[in-house]
Formats: C-alpha cells, sequence, structure tokens
C-alpha cells in the first residue's frame, strides 16, 4: 500500500478530542516525512477508499466491526491496512494516539527524544507492507519522576501515563489516583480518633501516646473498618461526580489503601493471631483491605483499590489471596538498585526475590514501586541503565502488570533516563542499548561516544567490585573510584571539545559534565577530613588545593546560575545538588547562641560557643597529621554496630528558619517535641548508619538566649527486625574539671565519672563551673533512656556525657525518636 496526496485522514463526526490530536499529529508527521498535506475530515463526508481511518467511527465499523473502540482494552491499539485503507484505532483515552505513535515509531522511524530533539526521517514515498498489528504497553501503569519532565506531548508520543505524566486531555490525561501511596492516615485520621477511640490505633502508637501522620491502624477493628469504608465510599462517590460532570484533569480510578509510611503494625491480639496463622505481617494489612474492598461492593465498578506491600507488610501471607479486585504494589526499598534484581547476591535482594515469587502466587493484580538508586542525592552520578532495563523485563516475565520508579530531582543523563525508562516500560523485551545509542547520538552528537564510555566506565566499576547502592545512598561509594575519576576527567574533555562548535550540544555536555563534577568534588569531602583539617582559633579549616578552588567555583556558579529562575526548578538544595565542600563550616546563630557544624562530616556538630561569655562549650582535641579527630564534636552512634555514622560520608543537610513549637515541620515521623525552642534556626541533616538504618537529626536553636533542641530520628530501612539502641556522645568543655560540679536529682556534687539510671536522669542534669560562670542544663525524654554516663577526663579537661538509649526493636519501616534539651547557663 502506497500512500498518495489523494488520501485523506478521516475520523468521527463527534471525534473526542485525543482522537483529534491523533489526527493532526498523523498529518503533521506526514508532512514532514513525505511533503503533502493530508486533509482531517468528518466519516460523515462520502470517500472513494483512499483514506486512513483514524479512532473509532461509522467507517470503522462498516469496514472492521470488530474494531470498534468498545471492543478493546484500554491503550490497546491496532494498525491494519485493508485495500488502500490504513485504519490506526485503539481503545480508551489514549488508545488511538498511540496506534498513530505506534506507526509513526515502527513503520517511519520517527522519534521523540526530549521535548526540543526529535527525528523525524524524510521519505520521498511512503509505502507499505500488509498490516494487522494489535497490540498494547507491556504495563498498564508507567510512571516515573523526574523534574521538568511534563511536556504532554512527548509524554504521549513516548506512552508516559504515570500520575505525574502532564494530565492534558488532548492528549490522553493519565492514570490517576487518590493519594501517592500512604493513605490511611486520610481514611482514618488519628488527630480526629485517636483521644477517644486509641483502640483504632497500632499497639505500640497507644503505647506511646504518640499521634502522627505515621500511626498505623489496628486491622482488626471492626469500627476501623466501618470508618474506611465510609470514607472511600466518598472518595469514589466524589471522583465518580467529577467524571459524570466531565472534569477537566483525569479523576482517580485507582484509589490507595495503603498502611502509612513508618511506624509499626499492630500487634493486638487479633492481629497477632492472623500474622501467626499466615506467617506475614502483611497478612493482617491484607485480611483489612480484602474487608474494605467487599464491603464496597459493586457501587464503582470502574474504580480499583491499591495496597502496597511495605516494609513490614513486604512479605506475603501463605494463602491468603488478595480480593481479586484489590491491587498489590510490591516495593523494591530495601533493594540493591545496582545490580539486577534477578541476580545480585544482596541479602536484601535474595529475600525479594522470594516475596516477589510468593506474590505472584496469590494474585494477578500485582503492580511495582521500584526505586532509582540515589534518591537523596540525584545530583550525582550513578550506575548506567543496565540493572533497570534488566529489572523491566524479569517483573514483566514474574506477572508485574504496573511499573512505577520512583526517582527525582535533576539527575545525571535525566532525559536519556527518562526516554529510556519510556521505552523499556513500553516493551521490556527490545534491546535497551540500541535505545540508548539512538539516544545519545541524536541529542549529543559526536560528543555521543566518549560519554557512552564514560557511562561504561562507570558501570564497569559497579560490576568489577560487586558494590551495592541502595536508593538512600550517601554521597561516597568506593565504585565512583580514582580511575573513574581520571577517565571522566578525559572523557568529559573529549566530549566537550567534540561539539565545542555546537552550542546546543555543547550545554548538554555540560550539563553532564556538572553530575560529574559534583560528584568528584563530594568525593574530595573524605579526603579533606582525613588529610587537609586544622584548628585554628578554635575553628576548623580544611586545606582546598587551587585546582579544587577552581572547580568549586565552577560548579556553583553554574548551578546558581542553573537554578536562578524563581519557581522554575526550585532550590539548589531541593535538587540534592548543595556541595558539602561549599563551606568549611554552617552556624546557627541567635547573638547569644552559635551552633558550628561540618557539612562535608554529615553535618556534625563541633561548636557550641556562647558568643557573650567567649567560650565554646565542646571540647575540641587537636587534629593530627591533618586528620580530624574523631572523638571531637556530638555524635551518634548504633551499638549493634559500632561506627560512627560520618565514616561512610553519607548525609545530606540543609539550614533554616523554623517554625513554632509543635508543628510538623521536619520530615519523615518528625515533629518538634513539647518543649522545643520555638521558632528559631534549624540545622537538618540525614543520612545512614549503616545498612539497614537510616537516620535524621534537627538541631534547633532558640529565637534568643542559650536554649537549643536536638531530636534524632532512627528507622529500619531493612526487610529484617532489628536492634535500634543508638548511643550519642557529647564533649564539653567547661574549664578545669576541678572547679566543676554536677546537679541532679541527688544534689550537686563535683565532677567525677559516674553513671546515672534512667529515673535518677529523668530530671535532667547541671553542669556547672561557677568560678567560670559557665554552665550547661541537660534534660532527655526519659522513657527511651537507659543509662546516662558522666566520664571525666581531668588532664584533658574534657567532660564527655554518654546517653544510651534502651533497647528498642525496630520492625522493617518502623522508627524511633529521641529528643535533646540543652541550655547553656552563664
Amino acid at each position: 500500500m502506497k500512500l498518495s496526496a489523494s488520501h485523506r485522514i478521516v475520523i468521527a463526526d463527534d471525534a473526542p478530542a485525543p482522537v483529534r490530536t491523533a489526527a493532526n499529529e498523523l498529518r503533521s508527521h506526514l508532512r514532514a516525512v513525505a511533503g503533502g498535506d493530508l486533509p482531517v475530515v468528518p466519516a460523515s463526508v462520502p470517500g472513494d477508499g483512499s483514506e486512513i481511518l483514524v479512532g473509532d467511527s461509522p467507517r470503522l465499523r462498516a469496514l472492521a466491526p470488530e474494531l470498534a473502540a468498545p471492543g478493546l482494552r484500554e491503550e490497546e491499539h491496532v494498525l491494519r491496512t485493508a485495500g488502500h485503507r490504513l485504519i490506526l484505532t485503539g481503545g480508551g483515552r489514549r488508545g488511538t494516539l498511540y496506534a498513530v505513535f505506534s506507526f509513526l515509531r515502527e513503520h517511519l522511524g520517527c522519534r521523540w527524544f526530549t521535548p526540543d530533539c526529535a527525528v523525524v526521517p524524510r521519505r520521498q514515498a511512503i509505502e507499505l507492507p500488509p498490516l494487522d498489528e494489535r497490540r498494547a504497553p507491556a504495563y498498564e501503569y508507567r510512571h516515573f519522576i523526574l523534574t521538568g519532565v511534563d511536556d504532554p506531548a512527548w509524554a504521549a508520543r513516548n506512552g508516559y501515563n504515570g500520575y505525574d505524566s502532564p494530565d492534558d486531555p488532548a492528549w490522553g490525561g493519565h492514570v490517576a489516583h487518590w493519594h501517592y501511596g500512604h493513605s490511611l492516615h486520610a481514611l482514618c485520621p488519628a488527630e480526629r480518633y485517636f483521644a477517644g477511640h486509641p483502640e483504632y490505633f497500632d499497639s505500640t502508637s497507644r503505647r506511646k501516646r504518640v499521634v502522627d501522620d505515621y500511626v498505623n491502624l489496628c486491622f482488626t477493628n471492626d469500627d476501623v473498618v466501618r470508618i474506611v469504608v465510609d470514607n472511600m465510599r466518598r472518595a469514589m462517590a466524589d471522583s465518580a461526580a467529577r467524571r459524570q460532570a466531565g472534569a477537566r484533569l483525569t479523576p482517580p480510578t485507582v484509589f490507595y489503601l495503603a498502611q502509612n509510611d513508618g511506624g509499626t503494625p499492630c500487634a493486638c491480639p487479633a492481629c497477632r493471631k492472623i500474622i501467626a496463622a499466615e506467617g506475614a505481617r502483611s497478612a493482617a494489612l491484607i485480611h483489612f483491605c480484602n474487608r474494605v474492598v467487599e464491603a464496597m461492593g459493586d457501587e464503582f465498578p470502574d474504580f480499583r483499590m491499591m495496597t502496597i506491600a511495605y516494609r513490614f507488610s513486604r512479605r506475603p501471607p501463605r494463602r491468603l489471596r488478595p480480593h481479586p479486585k484489590l491491587i498489590v504494589q510490591l516495593c523494591t526499598i530495601e533493594c540493591c538498585q545496582a545490580h539486577p534484581y534477578a541476580t545480585c547476591d544482596d541479602p536484601d535482594d535474595a529475600r525479594f526475590r522470594e516475596d516477589l515469587a510468593g506474590w505472584r502466587a496469590l494474585t494477578g493484580n500485582l503492580w511495582v514501586w521500584d526505586y532509582m538508586p540515589r534518591l537523596w542525592h540525584p545530583f550525582l552520578t550513578g550506575p548506567g541503565f543496565d540493572a533497570m532495563a534488566a529489572n523491566y523485563r524479569w517483573f514483566h516475565e514474574n506477572g508485574v502488570r504496573g511499573m512505577f520508579t520512583q526517582t527525582g530531582g535533576e539527575r545525571d543523563f535525566k532525559w536519556l533516563n527518562a526516554w529510556l525508562m519510556c521505552q523499556m516500560m513500553r516493551d521490556p523485551y527490545q534491546d535497551w542499548t540500541v535505545r540508548r545509542d539512538e539516544f545519545m547520538g541524536a541529542y549529543y552528537g559526536p560528543a555521543a561516544a566518549p560519554l557512552r564510555e564514560f557511562l561504561a566506565a562507570v558501570q564497569d566499576s559497579v560490576v568489577a567490585g560487586g558494590h551495592h547502592l541502595h536508593y538512600k545512598e550517601g554521597t561516597v561509594k568506593p565504585f565512583f573510584s580514582p580511575a573513574v575519576i581520571a577517565a571522566g576527567d578525559r572523557l568529559f574533555a573529549d566530549a566537550a571539545a567534540a561539539v565545542r562548535q555546537d552550542p546546543t550540544r555543547a550545554a548538554r555536555v555540560r550539563e553532564e559534565f556538572m553530575h560529574f563534577l559534583a560528584t568528584k568534588l563530594q568525593h574530595a569531602c573524605l579526603d579533606s577530613v582525613r588529610h587537609g583539617c586544622s584548628l585554628r582559633h578554635g575553628r576548623y579549616v580544611f586545606a582546598r588545593p587551587p585546582p579544587m578552588r577552581r572547580e568549586v567555583g565552577l560548579f556553583t556558579s553554574w548551578r546558581d546560575e542553573r537554578f536562578a529562575p524563581a519557581g522554575t526548578r526550585g532550590r539548589p538544595d531541593s535538587e540534592g545538588c548543595t556541595l558539602h565542600l561549599e563551606s568549611d563550616l554552617v552556624a546557627l546563630d541567635n547573638g547569644t547562641l552559635e551552633l558550628e557544624f561540618l557539612p562535608r562530616l554529615a553535618g556534625r556538630m563541633v561548636g557550641l560557643r556562647h558568643q557573650p561569655a567567649g567560650h565554646n562549650f565542646m571540647h575540641s582535641a587537636p587534629c593530627t597529621n591533618g586528620q580530624f579527630n574523631p572523638d571531637n564534636g556530638y555524635r551518634e552512634e548504633w551499638l549493634t554496630a559500632p561506627a560512627p555514622y560520618e565514616q561512610e560520608g553519607s548525609s545530606s543537610w540543609s539550614r533554616r528558619q523554623g517554625t513554632g513549637a509543635g508543628t510538623a515541620e521536619a520530615g519523615y515521623g518528625a515533629s518538634v517535641a513539647a518543649g522545643a525552642p520555638a521558632g528559631g534556626q534549624v540545622f537538618e541533616t540525614g543520612g545512614k548508619f549503616m545498612h539497614p538504618l537510616q537516620w535524621e537529626r534537627w538541631t534547633r536553636l532558640a529565637v534568643a538566649g542559650g536554649a537549643f533542641h536536638i531530636e534524632s530520628m532512627i528507622v529500619n530501612r531493612g526487610t529484617e527486625d532489628v536492634d535500634a539502641t543508638v548511643e550519642t556522645v557529647l564533649p564539653l568543655d567547661l574549664g578545669p574539671v576541678a572547679e566543676v560540679t554536677v546537679g541532679g536529682a541527688a544534689g550537686e556534687a563535683s565532677a567525677r565519672s559516674a553513671t546515672l539510671t534512667a529515673v535518677e536522669a529523668e530530671k535532667g542534669l547541671r553542669i556547672v563551673n561557677r568560678r567560670r560562670g559557665l554552665g550547661l542544663a541537660w534534660r532527655a525524654a526519659g522513657e527511651i533512656i537507659r543509662e546516662v554516663r558522666l566520664e571525666v577526663d581531668a588532664s584533658a579537661g574534657r567532660l564527655t556525657l554518654r546517653i544510651r538509649t534502651r533497647p528498642e526493636i525496630l520492625t522493617p519501616g518502623a522508627g524511633r525518636r529521641f529528643c535533646q534539651f540543652m541550655e547553656v547557663l552563664t
């Protein structure tokens, strides 16, 4: 069949907006490919048989009634030739769009790499073989998150239909869901019910009297089921009404019925009975979800509910099957993302393989919530697409039908990753390296070869070294070795030289180079801590050789310019591209008290300086051979694997103005504890102790005076229960130890090494040097403390306050908080 100038594009007289868009897209692309301009006409206009039938219409039904839209699944699409006719049609809102784009992609070679980089090959004529193709995307749900990937035409052309894809009705909209994962706090709010009905919530929260959005429900309480059903019915009724009214934006069709983020599962007798019978904590959740789905009945037949197999609920029950109308979204949050899940030797990946097989045996409604490595540090260089491509195929082979990859920020090779995710979610069985080479050749031009070699060098280092990388991994990893850095210096220089005369591609290469440079400079952090640290006039200084100064300046000037337009990209620190090397010290200062932190050392607090007195209450031992003294500064250690977390160099940090006490401002599971200084300034830092424990810490300085507050949060990011006993260490300098007294519940005495029980320390301590007018008051929430030790080293002039928490077993995803309140006294 040959398309000629006599062909017309035929659509129904009342064709919906996506079909009209599909017809116009076909018209403009055919014009670009072979010239000419085929008209778009309504089906009511008679034709001579030389036509392209786009979408459902009376003309199509007369020719091929089996292809009428009601007979096609959502997004299923058909390409068929019949004489001089070409049929391009599909089911649902996006099916006909996908038919047109499939035709342009597979038969005319069109590619839409980015909104401003496409390939539309020219032809003298368009001749087609006989066609009879009927297909649908491999995954019904195809979702990822990347900053700036928000062009509706690009999304539709590449089959991106997830919740964060642009929701433009003319381009087919997207798959909308109610809430974003964790939703039980909206279906049964703790702030409404906890005070009067604590039995509605998990047993741990009832015991601790903790009320926030991270409290989980009791999954066997009949009243909870009733409340959740009522609120779910309201949400679905609202969505149905919006759909009936012709809402412009897509109303939700998938409704999350999912545990809250963090917290612990209920361990009441009824929940424990179900868990014991099924051998998995997920059993209580699935039992609860099944009851909700059954209670909803068939009132909203087009809507589905979805829960998540996440943290404590990841392991499947033995026999309890999810309801046929319930989607289970299995989360990979604990897995190593540097290697294919099917073969990675990380123990978490091995357990995940078992869990996937278990869920597949229980349900055919299986989606996945996946993660890209370095979610917290998207601006840093990471492994390539090798593992993700293998994972997309493996998941589909194992019955997964919906795919969400959580990433974000300004990632390295962002548009390459976005395009590859679209292609591999649509068809995970194609050769991803061919798709990669297509993209890089068009987008980077002659710079593609050295950039591809750089990506290979990173990936080879990951594979050769057997390095594992998790989604919230820190900034310093051994796969980014000196050899990889040397290769990067050479290859990025080659790439820049190759496109020097092409401003557009030069800018694209520079974008990727800045990710490499940021990673290179972050790796220099540990070198400066190990070899270039000194104390000058009581403040830390780090050596910064001239080449490093120039590179830091190069990166920061580019970054500040890149992110400068207000409201376009967000603040640099929110995009994960603030360098630890930019500042030797970061301080909170209210005019009376100055708290000093080292960004390059996981934000360790090293200064507690009372300005009117001119005294630093933080004891600092000298640096030896240019190495930071590990005994200096406030630190926290996980006793199950005792090592200061700073040794990994894995952290992120930010400084900001705080809000009033009692507000939830700090993010994951954290809230300002009662008695914390209101308002003021906040220094926030977070990272990992050692896998699987993640930590976050908020240091809040009062608006005025000498009060400050440290709130620490640790979370089990693994798949097994862990003991989360933590010890905090605060080295103090209050002048000669002989002059210092310590006061507490038992009275005041000269400073000496001693251990206090939680009961003895409950009212706090006052460490005072009356002769010099120096003092520090300390207290903490008593229920979490096991003991308080004061260690005295008279020769060094150091008092060390060690606080050990009570042992607590954290289930996967659960966390615990520890709050300390301090005030400098003068």
